[in-house]
């Protein structure tokens, strides 16, 4: 059996594993894609446009691990993401910040955070002598950044000991770090709703601040679009075909990531707000294959294939009346459905019935909301004032 192939297969198990025995970190692992490379020596992490979490890890190295020391490895990147650590060095120097956040997660090696506990009640850390941990005498429970600060004043004099991971992919990160923030909410309050709230309690404490804030417009937009146009999503509807345990989703493919995107070119649509539109179409055509329908109470053009700077080429007309239910007909009767529909409006109009496929509403005002089955995003530009502040007003899930 190639050896790729063979440590596919027990990064599954070892899935499958939390996912009986340690369910939150199980539910976490969900989703994370996993990709052979030979470009770490370990396993490490990158955060992604659209909310999702790239797993590069080496084979070797994973073959040479049992299950439950590859539990534990997992549980370490589960904990670097939850913690937005990829995101956070900004300015300081990257040697340091590494071992702060090693710090972060591993704990005391007396009392560490991770570590699969079997059935004896023993713990799989591997290399766990060699690890990078928070010195005795120093509180466990404080942040990167705090153990950052304080070995920062003794460099030269660092600790002595490995990372566990590799953190050279955290540099490739494309979110912010305010996206990351709300990835990590996300993925750590659904993990524990499919859990039954067993939540661990140091990761519980870091996110409490985080789950009082509400999610910027567009982080949900562009996990909208992540979830809806990503190459390969995973489905519970389709069994894994690598490996059927328990609990583990397929995979189901799409071979060119498509969105379609209404624009309101109504008489109620100022300039500001076209260029805000046309603004978040650039941010999307990075990410998927776009097309572009623009409508008022009729058709104002079609424009397929939407490639970055066409906005430049589109002369827009209309400025008549407004409805949005009539563009979604105009895509199903002409073929043009695609993996989701973004529409781009003031919200004054007639709204479509639900479909089959994913639909969301980007609003240039609050004052009108969308239907309560459309997710729904406030664009913040196109606030007057004296309204709200500008973030999401969501019924997404």
């Amino acid at each position: 059996m190639p050896s790729h192939v063979f440590a596919a297969e027990r990064i599954q198990e070892a899935c499958c594993l939390l996912l009986s025995r340690e369910p939150w970190y199980g539910h976490a692992t969900t989703f994370f894609d996993w990709i052979p490379s030979t470009r770490v020596e370990t396993m490490g992490v990158r955060l992604g446009y659209g909310a999702f979490i790239e797993c590069f890890y080496d084979a070797d190295f994973v073959s040479a691990l049992s299950i439950q020391e590859l539990c534990t490895v997992i549980q370490h990147e589960i904990e670097h993401v939850v913690r937005c650590h990829c995101t956070r060095v900004a300015t300081r120097e990257p040697k340091i910040w590494n071992i702060a956040a090693d710090m972060a997660v591993n704990g005391h090696k007396r009392h560490p955070h991770i570590g699969y506990r079997g059935e004896d009640g023993a713990l799989a850390i591997p290399f766990r002598d060699e690890l990078v941990w928070v010195p005795e005498y120093w509180d466990p429970t404080l942040s990167a950044e705090s153990y950052y600060e304080a070995l920062e004043r003794r460099a030269p004099c660092l600790p002595t000991g490995m990372l566990l991971d590799d953190h050279s992919l955290w540099t490739e990160s494309d979110v912010s770090e305010a996206d990351a923030a709300d990835i990590a909410c996300h993925i750590a309050m659904h993990a524990a709703e499919k859990c039954c709230g067993t939540m661990p309690g140091h990761i519980e404490r870091r996110l409490a601040d985080v789950r009082k804030s509400e999610t910027p417009w567009h982080v949900l937009l562009a996990r909208f679009v992540g979830q809806h146009t990503r190459g390969r999503r995973r489905t519970y509807s389709r069994r894994n075909r690598r490996k059927d345990f328990f609990g583990m989703p397929g995979y189901k493919r799409r071979a060119h990531p498509h969105v379609s995107v209404i624009v309101d070119v109504s008489g109620s649509i100022s300039s500001a707000e076209l260029s805000l539109f046309f603004g978040e179409v650039e941010r999307i055509c990075a990410h998927a294959r776009l097309d572009v329908l623009l409508w008022d109470s009729d058709f104002q053009g079609f424009h397929p294939h939407y490639r970055q700077g066409d906005w430049k080429k589109i002369t827009v007309t209309g400025a008549g009346g407004t409805d949005m239910a009539a563009p979604v007909r105009w895509l199903i009767e002409n073929r043009q459905v695609s993996d989701c529909v973004i529409i781009f409006t003031d919200g004054w109009c007639p709204w479509p019935e639900p479909q089959r496929f994913p639909i969301m509403a980007a609003l240039a005002y609050r004052f009108q909301p969308a239907p309560s089955w459309m997710p729904t995003v406030i664009l913040p530009e196109c606030h007057r004032s004296g309204l709200p502040d500008p973030y999401m007003t969501s019924h997404m899930t």
